[in-house]
Formats: structure tokens, C-alpha cells, sequence
């Protein structure tokens, strides 16, 4: 198992408090701690104890927020691992029930154990809701990743709708992210072409490495009480290809703390 294997793959289950906070009505900023421990399982063969920290803010204003997010996991003898997300989104169209948004992101994580990872981003995002209590989504984006000190470029496509049902919304979403990573190789002589002699020829490669994320999605809410579930599959290649699921069950035990 590597090094880079080890920071990649980590899955946990935790038991842990959120602190939530919000200013008084008509401000701007809130926030969100989220603090646990429980067992963690690398690649389904190591396994030890976690600890994780995860703070979150949102800042709104008029048409704009901004929305800040980490992850801090301690694995003891296994390492560390952070990441975090940053984004800026601004409102550009709004008519009737018909919303548009654009969004530019920063992500990152870092790792003990392994390299760590880079991400700039640019998403747009149509958004239309309907009389029958459901939300239409479609949106894009161009961007470019970093890992292993290579930089390649990244365009994503995906759409989405969510039904609210009472204290019960169901959510379906389909995404396609392509990796495009372009070479120039010249062939023996090291001269570029020449119609005029018979100098070597150059060709360029383009490789594209794709995938496909569909996943479903569910929330209950009722008083304190909500619960949460998801399913995802990863389509594409060998190496790629990959099923995600999560549970949750929150109980608040006042407007700003709640036991996950």
C-alpha cells in the first residue's frame, strides 16, 4: 500500500456534536463547528481511531455570499488529513422563478502521508422552481487541478432536481467531469515540421480521462429531529469506477448544538 494510496482512501464512523451560530435577524454571517470521533478504516484493511474537526461559515449579502469550509482528521499513528473549500457566488440573473448564479472556487487539501491536492474553478448555474415544490438545476464549469505537481485542465457538466414533500425532500443529480491533459511529442531529430524538407514530424496527444457521478439523495426534518441519507456510484474507467453511500441521524438539543 503507498503512501499517496493511504491519504487517498480514508472512510470513518463518528459520533459528534454541531455547534451552530447565526447573528441576530437581518445579519449576515453564520456558521457551523462540527466536532467527532469514532473509528476510521483505510482501504478497508487499516483500521484505528479518528478524530475530526469542521468548521464552515456563509457570508450573505446583497447577491453575493461567500462560504468558507475545512476538515481537519487526526488518524494517530496513520497521520493527518485537511482540506478545505472556498467560494464566492454571485446572483446574475433573477426572473420570476428562474434563477441564475455564478460561482468561482478554491479547494485544497493537504495530507501527512502523501502529496497534497489544488483546485480553481469557475461554475455557472441555472436554477428554476415550480409550483409543484421542485427545484431544476443545470450548470457547468471550467477549471484546473493540481496534483503531483502536474496542472491539468478540468470541465464538469451536471444537472439535478429536488422534490419537497412536507418535512421530506428527495434529490437526484447527474454529473460528467473530464481531465484533459495535452502533450507534444517530437519525433527523432528534434525539428519541428517542414513542408519544404524531410525534417521529423510532430504529434500531439491529448488524453482525456472521464467519469460520471450519479447519486441520490434524502432528508427528513421534523422538529429536532432529521435524518439523512445518500447513494452514489462513480461510472468510468477501471481505477475510477467507485460506489459512495452516508447515513446520518441529528438530534438538536437547542437552536445552536446538536448531537450527530
Amino acid at each position: 500500500m503507498t503512501r499517496a494510496r493511504i491519504a487517498d482512501s480514508i472512510g470513518f464512523l463518528s459520533l459528534g456534536f454541531a455547534l451552530a451560530f447565526a447573528p441576530p435577524a437581518g445579519a449576515q454571517l453564520s456558521g457551523t463547528l462540527d466536532a467527532g470521533g469514532g473509528s476510521a478504516r483505510i482501504d478497508g484493511a487499516v483500521s484505528g481511531t479518528v478524530g475530526t474537526l469542521a468548521p464552515a461559515f456563509a457570508w450573505e449579502g446583497r447577491g453575493v455570499r461567500l462560504d468558507a469550509s475545512g476538515v481537519y482528521s487526526g488518524l494517530g499513528g496513520l497521520g493527518w488529513n485537511a482540506q478545505g473549500l472556498t467560494a464566492v457566488t454571485v446572483r446574475a440573473l433573477r426572473s420570476g422563478e428562474l434563477d441564475g448564479e455564478l460561482a468561482a472556487r478554491y479547494a485544497w487539501s493537504a495530507h501527512q502521508l502523501g502529496s497534497g491536492t489544488h483546485e480553481t474553478a469557475i461554475d455557472a448555474t441555472l436554477k428554476l422552481r415550480t409550483g409543484l415544490g421542485a427545484l431544476f438545476w443545470v450548470g457547468g464549469g471550467l477549471g484546473r487541478t493540481s496534483a503531483l505537481t502536474r496542472a491539468i485542465p478540468a470541465v464538469t457538466a451536471r444537472a439535478g432536481v429536488t422534490t419537497f414533500v412536507r418535512h421530506l425532500s428527495v434529490g437526484v443529480s447527474v454529473s460528467h467531469t473530464a481531465f484533459t491533459e495535452g502533450s507534444l511529442d517530437v519525433a527523432p531529430g528534434g525539428f519541428p515540421p517542414d513542408t519544404l524538407g524531410n525534417s521529423a514530424d510532430t504529434v500531439a496527444h491529448r488524453n482525456v480521462v472521464d467519469f460520471t457521478n450519479v447519486a441520490l439523495s434524502a432528508q427528513w426534518r421534523r422538529a429536532e429531529y432529521e435524518l439523512a441519507g445518500s447513494l452514489g456510484r462513480r461510472i468510468g474507467r477501471v481505477g475510477v469506477a467507485a460506489t459512495s453511500w452516508s447515513m446520518s441521524a441529528t438530534r438538536w438539543l437547542n437552536p445552536q448544538l446538536a448531537l450527530v
